[in-house]
């Protein structure tokens, strides 16, 4: 922990001695007795008032502080930030300021708290932050303000303490997908095959719902709980999804929350997390301003650093779905499901993207009507685009609930 100082006069301080001044120049020229006692007690008062900051500024010294939170948040979480410091010294604060920065989606803020010292040890602040926007937060420096009594000086001990919290968007829940590709196994799209549950591992038992198949049943578990029980298989094992996506600046329509950029990152974060959870190999190829691609991966460190990604990124691309294809294609490997999250305007470019020549690759277009993003919200021309396409596509509002929408897939 470095710490640097910081020194400051007040304007008080130069009307308090201004004041003073005056007076001394009422008692050499009318010689009152009563202009020269005030004299004397003002010099007094302020001599005594300067020593005692000098005092506080030296003990301050002994003041140990530190900070505690939560490293992770959800978008509309409120955090609470936790602030403690450690007196060392028997001195008596009695006019402290502690104070941080906090910066957070590309505005900083300040919050600042009277505090007064009456003890030694512990003593502990809190206060609440509002993690309204999914970001990066960063927190620090903490800064002390020692002033004197009188308000006339202000001493600030600036500590080099800083915490980052990572603010994910909101996501949904998602129910169930079909079954992705394994091999030529493919989910949607290209030469479509029925697949069956012999290659699937088994994984655990649960209750029976609406639509699992009979020979799922399992028979034991169900005479010893007197209900239907069904065996459950993990299907994920050896599968890989692409998720690919441009934020671009021009094509974000809306405000917020409710913009086509921010809904693209919740669908993709939502994803992310569905397919890793599910040990599904995961990869991510985005543009948002720079190129970025996460290699196909599983695992709790790989869903956090694509959650880390998705909380920090920006929407300020400058080019379209089609021309990242060109430079991106390259990356996309055979056998695998590639999501592709844009907006209608960006049709035409998925015809190109679906010749692409590889073979065994599962499309799922995800495309956003911009219309139903402006303020009042357009009518959608769903039934205007016409996609003369073999692959999955469907289309997304503003106003549509993303939960039931993917249960529905």
């Amino acid at each position: 922990m470095f710490l640097s100082k910081k020194f400051r006069i007040t304007p008080f301080f130069v009307i308090f001695n201004v004041i003073i001044i005056y007076l001394l120049a009422l008692f050499i020229k009318l010689g009152i007795s009563f202009f020269f006692f005030l004299f004397k007690f003002l010099i007094i008062l302020e001599v005594v008032d300067f020593n005692l900051w000098l005092i506080e500024i030296l003990e301050s010294r002994k003041i140990k502080i530190r900070r505690n939170v939560k490293e992770k948040a959800i978008e509309g979480e409120k955090l609470s930030v936790n602030i403690t410091l450690n007196n060392k010294s028997s001195f008596l604060f009695i006019n402290l300021c502690i104070r941080e920065n906090i910066e957070k989606s590309a505005s900083n803020i300040e919050h600042s708290e009277i505090i007064h010292i009456f003890h030694r040890g512990l003593f502990k602040i809190s206060y609440i932050l509002d993690c309204d926007k999914r970001g990066k937060y960063k927190l620090g420096p903490v800064i002390l303000d020692i002033r004197d009594t009188l308000g006339f000086f202000s001493f600030s001990r600036i500590y080099n303490i800083f915490s980052v919290v990572y603010v994910y968007p909101e996501i949904f829940d998602i129910d169930s997908f079909p079954p992705l590709m394994r091999s030529n196994l493919p989910w949607w799209g290209i030469e479509t095959r029925r697949v069956s549950g012999d290659e699937d591992e088994f994984f655990g038992v649960r209750e029976y719902k609406q639509g699992d198949p009979i020979r799922r049943i399992h028979w034991l578990s169900t005479a010893r709980k007197n209900k239907l029980i069904v065996k459950e298989f993990e299907r994920f094992s050896f599968y890989k999804v692409s998720i690919m996506f441009v934020l671009n600046k021009d094509e974000n329509i809306g405000v917020g929350k409710k913009s086509t950029g921010e809904f693209i990152i919740k669908i993709a974060a939502s994803l992310s997390k569905y397919f890793i959870e599910r040990n599904v190999s995961t990869e991510v190829i985005a543009h948002t301003g720079r190129f970025f691609h996460f290699p196909p991966n599983k695992g709790f460190y790989h869903l956090e650093g694509l959650m880390k990604f998705y909380a920090s990124t920006g929407i300020e691309s400058r080019i379209k779905i089609g021309e990242f294809w060109d430079a991106a294609s390259s990356l996309i490997t055979s056998n695998t499901n590639l999501f592709i999250l844009t907006t209608e305007e960006n049709i035409s470019e998925l015809k190109k993207i679906f010749s692409f020549s590889k073979y065994n690759i599962s499309f799922i277009f995800i495309i956003l009507l911009s219309s139903t993003f402006l303020s009042p919200p357009q009518p959608s021309k769903v039934g205007d685009l016409k996609i003369s396409l073999k692959a999955k596509y469907f289309f997304i509002s503003s106003n549509d609930n993303l939960h039931n929408l993917f249960s529905k897939i």
